[in-house]
């Protein structure tokens, strides 16, 4: 349980580093690009969280997720525990 909790733990330290060095990317909207650029940077952190705090729909498929992937994880690691890994 405490291996899962400190995966989650760093990945979202992790995942966190990389969207902010992303928004401090700049970006110019060329006609050639594949990658869509907006207000002048790759990813607009801000923008995100003002349309996921204004969205109670995204908010709770938010939590259900988490819910869901927890109780995931808790089961699988006590299923673990009491067989064997093999089985």
């Amino acid at each position: 349980m405490k291996f899962s909790g400190y995966e989650g733990f760093f990945g979202t330290i992790y995942l966190g580093a990389v969207v902010i060095i992303l928004g401090l990317i700049p970006c110019s909207d060329d006609a050639d690009s594949n990658l869509k650029c907006t207000a002048g940077i790759f990813v607009n952190s801000w923008e995100s969280l003002k349309i996921i705090i204004h969205s109670t729909t995204i908010i709770l498929l938010y939590l259900g997720f988490m819910l869901t992937g927890s109780a995931h994880k808790i089961s699988s690691v006590y299923l673990v525990k009491s067989t064997s890994a093999t089985s």
